[in-house]
């Protein structure tokens, strides 16, 4: 599931559109990663340190096509004592124009997950494979005037699948997964403590909710290092592309490579869709709301506030 000065904002997103005026190849590049990442390591004192997840973080994304504001990105983690519980929240709403006519369209989704462990943030108890660790899963999707809708609760011994056409509801059991996989948030946690040795090569077995509740492979290639608007300032930051198995979308994802958050947090989000390259960009909920026309969407699933 973000960027800050509008002008400054355009500024970070043509950093993954164009190549640099000097163009490295891409063994240079891998160079570049190897030399950042033993800098990174160095200054944790001599090993990959675990990330410090917060309790609580709340990132806005400005949405361009073609350098053309339509949109905005909101990403949400809160750690609950009460329930015991990791939530994390994606909404993307964008509004397209072709010709005459626009069409709004807006995603929502939704995790559940166990508490992590502060000493090992990644990790997963085995029993809770099955489930990566998680006890909901929910999708919402809204396009002109259809809506879709899915919620999957987690059990310990099956799925039990509620959906949403857009005419009726439809309630079903399934199966629990055979293999072992992760939810979003330690799937992200994945990446980032197999970023932080340095792999260029990362697959981790999760679950996109637009999917269904099936377990696909995340995969995850380092392209090159580049400079990126993270809110306050250009920082490195290392491009890789993402494929998710047997779907034919082609995505890209920016990630600081030094400091508290390097690997963890996402700089920039890239997808390639219908009408056009999408781009989310680090900004503000100030940044995206002086562009942005319409109101913002209300999750059906969880208490969201709107921005006033």
């Amino acid at each position: 599931m973000r960027r800050i000065s509008l002008l400054l904002l355009a500024v970070g997103a043509v950093a993954l559109e164009e190549a640099p005026k000097s163009e490295l190849t891409h063994a240079e590049h891998l160079e570049r990663w190897a030399a950042a990442t033993a800098a990174a390591q160095a200054a944790e004192g001599g090993t990959s340190a675990a990330v410090t997840v917060p309790e609580r973080a709340d990132e806005w994304y400005t949405v361009t096509i073609a350098d053309v504001s339509v949109g905005y990105m909101h990403t949400t983690l809160e750690q609950l004592a009460e329930p015991s519980l990791c939530r994390t929240m994606e909404v993307m709403d964008v509004q397209v124009s072709r010709g005459q006519d626009t069409s709004r369209m807006a995603f929502e989704t939704v995790f559940e997950e166990s508490p992590l462990d502060a000493s090992s943030p990644a990790s997963l108890a085995p029993e809770l494979g099955a489930r990566g660790g998680v006890s909901v899963m929910a999708y919402d999707q809204r396009f002109a005037n259809n809506e879709v809708r899915m919620k999957a609760h987690f059990n310990e011994t099956n799925v039990e699948l509620i959906s949403f056409n857009g005419e009726k509801e439809h309630v079903s059991d399934l199966d629990l997964p055979e293999e072992a996989w992760l939810g979003r948030l330690r799937a992200r946690l994945e990446f980032t403590r197999q970023c932080r040795e340095g792999a260029t090569e990362i697959v981790v077995k999760t679950m996109r909710p637009e999917l269904g509740p099936r377990v696909v492979s995340l995969s995850s290639t380092f392209v090159k290092l580049d400079s990126i608007w993270d809110g306050a300032s250009m920082v490195e930051a290392s491009v890789w592309t993402v494929q998710i198995s047997d779907v034919p979308v082609n995505m890209t994802e920016a990630y600081p490579t030094q400091g508290p958050e390097r690997c963890y947090r996402m700089l920039q989000m890239g997808l390639d869709m219908p009408f056009g390259y999408l781009l989310a960009s680090l900004s503000s909920e100030k940044a995206w709301l002086s562009l942005t026309p319409f109101c913002p969407y209300v999750s059906p699933h969880f208490p969201y506030i709107s921005p006033t």
